[in-house]
């Protein structure tokens, strides 16, 4: 039996109730262990989230798609934007998301798949396909769906009313949604996309 909560707060490496006074280096450290957790298949046992995480980890560092701390946002949020002929992928961080993670670390971690479904949209040309928010949604059921069964000691899981909806309006995984992405390229990112922060698209594998 997994203990996926266990394994994120370990490798977050610090108490997700003590905030660090470089809240950025926090945010960051939490994330990469959030995501890191996800692709990982012997903390997240299931292929099809290991798969989208790995791709949204590779967009994320790559800066296809980028992470950003933005007042007013009042919960993780994908932004799908054009500058020119390029598009710009940006997951909106709200400034106090340490505070909603230390309240509610599982809420937060399905908010990354549900976000992450969306960047992997951007990636594929999928985002006005009419099924970007019904396929957000069903991953994030499917990773909930893993969560009810979840072993973690240091915080069990308790769906929400939110939750609960979500589990009920995906039972079981819409295969006729999902599709396998192209693999990332860095020529085509660089053709296409162009970093938020505007330092320019990297290769990942040196990120």
């Amino acid at each position: 039996m997994t203990k996926i909560m266990d394994s994120v707060m370990a490798l977050a490496g610090y108490s997700l109730m003590g905030i660090k006074p470089d809240v950025a280096s926090a945010i960051v450290a939490t994330w990469d262990a959030c995501l890191g957790a996800l692709c990982d298949r012997n903390v997240m046992p299931d292929p099809k989230l290991n798969r989208l995480a790995t791709m949204s980890w590779t967009l994320v560092h790559s800066r296809v798609v980028s992470t950003a701390m933005i007042p007013g946002v009042p919960t993780l949020a994908f932004m799908g934007l054009v500058r020119g002929e390029k598009q710009i992928g940006v997951i909106a961080i709200p400034e106090d998301w340490l505070r909603q993670f230390a309240t509610d670390p599982w809420m937060q971690l399905g908010a990354i798949v549900y976000s992450t479904s969306k960047a992997r949209d951007l990636w594929a040309d999928k985002l006005l396909d009419g099924r970007v928010e019904e396929r957000a949604k069903a991953f994030e059921a499917r990773f909930l769906r893993l969560a009810v069964s979840d072993a973690s000691t240091s915080r069990p899981f308790k769906p929400n009313d939110y939750q609960t909806k979500v589990l009920t309006a995906f039972p079981a995984f819409p295969e006729e949604i999902d599709y396998e992405p192209e693999p990332f390229d860095l020529a085509r990112a660089r053709a296409r996309f162009e970093d938020f922060s505007e330092r320019g698209i990297r290769d990942p594998a040196v990120a």
